[in-house]
């Protein structure tokens, strides 16, 4: 429902304007969406679960040739497992509400990722860069949105011990949040696709997890910027509205 004011030339008040909207089938089918989501994930999630482990049995066969196909069926299960929580996710940040942003001190999310990151990838240096506190609107699932990133950073790199720099730098109207590697960098068709903020049906990403940094910095009016480093490498940059202290 939404109420509008009317007045004259005088400005004058001549009356009011009242439009509702009926959403209840809108509403109903965005239940039933729900539900089949749900359902399809919970059945996807148990037929991998089978898959990896039949799999992972093929994969120490003796036969080399047998082991080979039981490893490679594992991998691709296992990609799919994880894709699978990853839309979870995501849709958690597609189809937030306002309550799920709050004023938070990004410093606090950010070290915990770098922690994170740190102990699930040991061999990578995870350099960061903080001041002690920062202050900004942000949405509840920034912390995953760092973790996919660094993770993105590290998991993608060519070389045998990475390195990824974290920083975070306050201004009077945003914080901005660098993430710089020393990997491949990103190849063009993910680049374009999240700087447009759209894919096209021959340019899906590979992953959802850069689409999730996405939107979660947008979701707070935020904005993102992908560049090349120096000499190689990417450098993800997000900014967020700075909140008053």
């Amino acid at each position: 429902v939404s109420l509008a004011v009317l007045r004259d030339d005088d400005d004058d008040l001549v009356g009011t304007v009242i439009a509702a909207h009926d959403v209840t089938d809108l509403r109903g089918h965005q239940r039933r969406l729900s539900v089949l989501d749900r359902v399809l994930r919970h059945n996807l999630r148990n037929r991998m679960n089978i898959v990896t482990g039949y799999a992972g049995e093929l994969a120490t066969h003796p036969d080399p040739d047998v082991a080979r196909l039981g490893a490679a069926i594992e991998e691709s299960a296992i990609e799919l497992l994880e894709l699978s929580e990853s839309a979870r996710e995501f849709e958690s940040v597609i189809s937030g509400t306002a309550e799920q942003t709050t004023t938070m001190d990004l410093a606090d999310p950010v070290a915990t990722a770098v922690e994170y990151v740190r102990e699930e990838h040991p061999s990578a240096d995870v350099v960061a860069d903080l001041p002690d506190a920062a202050l900004a609107r942000a949405h509840e699932t920034l912390e995953l949105a760092m973790e996919e990133l660094l993770e993105n950073a590290v998991t993608h790199s060519d070389r045998e011990d990475p390195t990824v720099e974290v920083s975070v730098t306050t201004g009077p109207e945003w914080v901005r949040v660098s993430v710089a590697d020393d990997g491949p960098g990103i190849d063009d068709i993910d680049r374009r696709a999240l700087m447009s903020g759209t894919e096209s049906p021959l340019e899906h990403t590979q992953g959802l997890g850069l689409w999730l940094v996405r939107w979660t910095v947008e979701s707070v009016g935020g904005d993102i910027d992908i560049d090349d480093n120096d000499p190689r490498g990417t450098v993800v940059v997000l900014e967020l509205p700075a909140a008053p202290g």
